[in-house]
């Protein structure tokens, strides 16, 4: 459907709503003016009816079955969730943290780190002062 904007535009100047000098006229403060907004109208030049427009707009839903069926039975876990080892309940911070951040994960920190730093230094040229 193809529609075109019509723009209804008013006077400005011929409108006395557009400007209205009110008291003395000799100073620039006296003049107030306000401006009217362009009036947008929106016409269709198609021929058909807003019935068949409205049907034509309208989509189409095909009822589709669902393809995940979930069993009705119930999972019984017999574990107890959460970590294995964990640390005792009044246990410092650094001890949480030690338990995930291992020593091993600390060289493998620096082992990649200066792996990066000689690869880095061999592949750009370095300045003395640097």
């Amino acid at each position: 459907m193809s529609r075109t904007i019509i723009s209804d535009v008013d006077s400005i100047a011929s409108d006395s709503e557009d400007g209205e000098i009110c008291g003395d006229t000799s100073s620039d403060d006296s003049i107030i003016i306000t401006h009217r907004r362009k009036r947008l109208r929106i016409e269709s030049e198609s021929s058909i009816s807003s019935s068949e427009a409205e049907a034509e707009e309208t989509p189409t839903f095909t009822n589709i079955p669902p393809t995940n069926v979930f069993s009705k039975a119930t999972n019984n876990f017999f574990e107890t969730p959460g970590p294995r080892c964990a640390p005792p309940p009044d246990a410092s911070p650094v001890t949480y943290f030690n338990f995930f951040f291992t020593t091993s994960l600390f060289e493998t920190f620096v082992r990649e780190t200066t792996r990066y730093a000689t690869q880095f230094f061999a592949s750009h040229t370095v300045l003395n002062n640097s």
